[in-house]
């Protein structure tokens, strides 16, 4: 295995705001259309922290693509897969869980697993639903992409 360059905290800390920059970029260019009226953005929040799916598909519409009516060329919403069926609902029953819970989920690469686990970590810090949450990857690299850290 190759020996990895160490960061320096102020490295660290630069790669991190490159990746937040990148990131907001992304967001901006793909969420447009929201109704800037504060009733509105208050009313889509409070919607955003009882429904789970309906938080991913409304802020990662970048993740949680549709499909382009060819006639129209808009995109339309896609049902989503038993498996991201049950991360919908799997995930605020976690949530509501006082005891903690551990949770292992298995499937076959490219189902979003862990697209949906880190929407979920965010919308619980978002709405400050969960503390502690230990999210562990099996493959080193993809791990560090998921933290924004790149070779």
């Amino acid at each position: 295995m190759a020996k990895r360059e160490r960061l320096t905290p102020k490295q660290f800390e630069k790669s991190l705001a490159e990746y937040r920059e990148g990131f907001l970029r992304n967001l901006e260019a793909r969420c447009s259309g929201f109704d800037p009226d504060p009733a509105a953005a208050k009313r889509r929040r409070d919607k955003g922290r009882k429904d789970f799916e309906y938080f991913a598909r409304t802020y990662f519409p970048h993740y949680i693509r549709g499909k382009k009516d060819p006639k129209t060329g808009k995109e339309k919403q896609i049902d989503l897969s038993a498996l991201h069926q049950y991360f919908c609902k799997r995930f605020p029953e976690i949530i509501e869980d006082e005891e903690g819970v551990s949770e292992v989920v298995a499937a076959p690469r490219g189902e979003a697993k862990s697209t949906y686990c880190l929407i979920w970590a965010i919308w619980c810090t978002v709405y400050d639903l969960k503390h502690y949450m230990l999210y562990i990857m099996d493959v080193f690299d993809h791990a560090r992409g998921a933290c924004g850290l790149h070779p």
